[in-house]
């Protein structure tokens, strides 16, 4: 920064050869500072970034107000949801208490592809009962590892046989902003510890 202030001092007095070299130099010399400065934190982000998704917990980035659709309703009414709420899926539940989901994709291949009315084929048809679920105190990470196992992009959160909330893929992309600042409060309390 120095060089630069004592350049445009000079600006009107130096040959512009001159000029042009110190420029170089501390653009140089700015782009290795850069270059050091972002090699060291990049080395402390990639040995802190994991323990920052094993200290954020799924309870505290799912959301708590599932849409739930009864079991007896049509798969017209579940689009509707879908589209009021502009979710993917909706948690549908039969008079016993057991749950089951229906997603976009089931709509599509459920009823669209086969030719049905949408107003007139049942939930029960198109819905699937494998519903993959996951402990809210649990961390992020085993989230991930859980929807990358099952391949899906949900997973609903139950506690004490009750279903507490939904945490997505989108939720864990949002997160990442407070998976980051606690990282770099990782690094600083290491940092401070040497």
């Amino acid at each position: 920064m120095h060089v630069l202030k004592e350049l445009w001092e000079k600006r009107g007095k130096m040959d512009v050869k001159i000029v042009v070299k110190k420029k170089i130099d501390a653009i140089l010399f700015f782009a290795i500072i850069f270059h050091l400065f972002y090699n060291y934190f990049t080395a402390i982000f990639k040995k802190h970034i994991f323990a920052g998704y094993n200290n954020m917990l799924v309870k505290e980035i799912m959301t708590k107000n599932v849409v739930t659709i009864a079991a007896d309703k049509s798969v017209y009414d579940a689009s509707f949801l879908l589209r009021k709420h502009k979710i993917g899926s909706v948690l549908v539940e039969d008079n016993k208490g057991n749950f089951g989901i229906v997603t976009k994709q089931d709509i599509v291949e459920g009823t669209i592809l086969k030719h049905k009315n949408a107003e007139e084929t049942p939930l029960l048809e198109v819905m699937r009962t494998d519903l993959i679920t996951i402990d809210p105190l649990e961390n992020i990470q085993n989230a991930v590892e859980l929807m990358e196992k099952h391949k899906i992009k949900k997973l609903y959160v139950v506690e004490d046989d009750k279903i507490e909330g939904v945490i997505t893929f989108t939720d864990i992309c949002k997160s990442i902003k407070d998976i980051v600042k606690r990282v770099m409060n990782l690094i600083i309390i290491e940092e401070t510890r040497e």
